[in-house]
């Protein structure tokens, strides 16, 4: 396409890297290109145009500012559920209660932080990753909470931001997380001859591990513990202890100023302009200002670029 007349100047038959960068050779007269993020299309334009200026349009600008600021507002979730629970209005508490809060709380904050030691080391592409299951786990934690506290799925599906099924499916259920990849064990070797013996009834950690020792195994006798423990078979639910059964229930604290903060949400408060915000969103914006100073400094750098970009102010 042409871009200032907005005219079509033709149709290749595919969009890979040799056909596009072909012909641009052929039209050496371009000297500027707007493409998306797409990265033959990068490619293409380098190796086809090298004289050309490389640009990216406006809605794309838009698209990489919104998916910085939904990593960043997912990072810090646990900090702004924690600071709107603080802010919510007060209820008499036990003081045993008081005590078991700020012991989980103090427990987060280490957790924060050794968090955060953590992604220092890791890439961006992990860091996004984490940050997304962070604040999916934090929102699990926070429906426990709440159902321990006697609300109902309803009652919680409108704190979390969530649907009432949702929220049944993740008190049955728990929250599915990717499985890590287990690394190989030198008992892989034996493991055929294991699973025979365990299958004959021969389950005693200590009686396998030295017959083991016969066949030629040098490793230790934990990890053969440890190696039989996915055979073991998990607890029943009739042997499990029900955390809710005879205790009596508790009246939940009224919720805070953004306790269903969801990052993909969030996003549109920083990526509107102020004027196109609700009453509501205004003051949901104005409580995560406060928060922490990052995620006022972070506002101010999102509106700053959008005006740039709105109002055609490239210079700045």
């Amino acid at each position: 396409m042409n871009l200032e007349t907005h005219r079509l100047i033709d149709v290749l038959p595919d969009r890979t890297v040799e056909t596009v960068s072909a012909w641009l050779a052929a039209h050496p007269e371009i000297d500027l290109i707007s493409r998306d993020r797409a990265s033959d299309y990068a490619t293409a334009a380098t190796l086809g145009a090298p004289q050309a200026t490389q640009v990216c349009d406006r809605w794309h600008l838009m698209k990489n500012l919104s998916e910085h600021v939904v990593t960043f507002l997912a990072r810090m979730r646990s900090q702004i559920r924690q600071t709107s629970a603080k802010q919510a209005p007060p209820r008499e508490e036990d003081p045993l209660e008081e005590a078991r809060w700020e012991e989980r709380e103090a427990g987060e904050q280490a957790r924060d932080e050794r968090r955060v030691t953590r992604q220092a080391r890791k890439t961006a592409r992990d860091q996004i990753r984490e940050t997304h299951q962070a604040e999916r786990l934090d929102r699990y934690q926070q429906i426990l909470q709440l159902a321990s506290q006697g609300l109902s799925s309803n009652d919680i599906a409108a704190r979390v931001g969530l649907s009432a099924r949702s929220v049944r499916q993740w008190l049955a259920e728990g929250i599915k997380t990717s499985p890590r990849r287990r690394r190989p064990s030198p008992l892989d070797t034996y493991a055929s001859y294991l699973r025979r013996r365990w299958e004959e009834g021969e389950q005693r950690g200590v009686k396998l591990y030295q017959e083991l020792l016969e066949k030629g195994y040098t490793g230790s006798e934990r990890a053969v513990h440890r190696y039989l423990g996915r055979w073991r078979s998990p607890r029943t639910d009739k042997d499990a202890p029900s955390p809710r059964k005879h205790r009596p229930r508790k009246t939940a604290p009224p919720p805070g100023p953004f306790d269903e903060c969801q990052a993909k949400q969030a996003v549109w408060l920083y990526m509107r302009t102020p004027e196109k915000l609700k009453a509501t969103e205004k003051e949901q914006l104005a409580f995560l200002k406060r928060v922490h100073p990052s995620l006022e400094t972070a506002y101010e750098l999102v509106q700053t670029f959008l005006d740039m970009v709105h109002n055609q102010k490239g210079e700045q």
